[in-house]
């Protein structure tokens, strides 16, 4: 595990896919065992990012992040995190990642995204999947990318894989 401490302030950056901002403050801590991370932007107008995370991330044994806050926009959208998210892994190499309680919701809309379970491996993934007004491509535009798909997603599933065979019920 790298050790690793970054404080970050800027003013009046421009994105080329995520509009722009009047200041924007970072701050990421890694020091074997313990894990912050601290992010806050503004952005012209209103709205703006804000993700607080922390934790125990050891060189070896279980490693856990919990994410406390999150906050963003997604298009016109405001989304935030409902309750703290827990994500949970192992240093051990292919080890099972598990997000428990991922739950992002629109602030003034109908629309959430929420994880709960297994993610990887892949061959033996299981989790639960909910999306309601998810807008797929204002995410590949946060992503950098020219959106291929387009709309609002809504999808209610569990993915289990049995000896690497996909199963979505």
């Amino acid at each position: 595990v790298p050790e690793i401490q970054f404080n970050m302030s800027a003013r009046d950056l421009q994105t080329p896919t995520a509009g722009a901002y009047t200041t924007a403050t970072a701050q990421l801590q890694l020091v074997s065992p313990t894990f912050s991370l601290d992010v806050k932007a503004q952005r012209v107008g209103t709205g703006g990012l804000e993700i607080f995370a922390d934790g125990r991330i050891p060189p070896t044994g279980a490693r856990e992040v919990i994410l406390h806050r999150a906050r963003m926009e997604l298009g016109e959208e405001q989304w935030a995190l409902l309750n703290p998210a827990v994500f949970s892994w192992s240093s051990e190499r292919n080890s099972p990642v598990n997000v428990r309680n991922l739950d992002f919701r629109e602030v003034d809309g109908d629309g959430r995204v929420f994880i709960d379970g297994r993610v990887r491996p892949p061959a033996s993934a299981d989790f639960r999947v909910e999306t309601v007004s998810f807008p797929v491509g204002e995410l590949q535009r946060l992503l950098g990318r020219q959106p291929l798909v387009e709309g609002e997603l809504a999808l209610n599933a569990t993915i289990l894989v049995t000896a690497g065979v996909p199963r979505i019920v």
